[in-house]
């Protein structure tokens, strides 16, 4: 079996350069800048970083057609909280011979609220 490695994290100065306009790229990365520029690898990795936000949207709305999808932002603020289901009370009835006219009931205790019944 092979080794899965995780995909490395994209460098901030690559995803910053991706939102700047050709000419500011060329000034800040060409030759007169720092010289990081390379033709072959940089415009396509500049366009993949611009365009990957939009790319996993058009993907995610083709295979979950006519549903929302919920940004992570949208979620960070928000806590769900499970709705807590409480009993009223359980009621069991019983005879204690099949012959008997006598109907018992008897209310079993709650383990988690024996503290607040009476």
């Amino acid at each position: 079996m092979g080794v899965i490695a995780m995909p490395r994290t994209a460098p901030k100065k690559c995803i910053t350069c991706s939102e700047l306009s050709m000419t500011e790229v060329k000034e800040l990365h060409g030759k007169n800048g720092d010289n990081c520029w390379n033709n072959k690898v940089c415009r396509s990795r500049r366009s993949w970083y611009k365009n990957h936000q939009r790319n996993v949207e058009k993907r995610w709305q083709l295979r979950h057609p006519g549903e929302k999808r919920q940004d992570s932002e949208e979620q960070e603020g928000r806590v769900e909280v499970p709705l807590l289901q409480y009993p009223v009370a359980i009621l069991q009835m019983y005879r204690s011979n099949a012959s008997s006219d006598t109907i018992h009931f008897k209310i079993p205790p709650f383990p988690h609220f024996a503290d607040s019944r009476p």
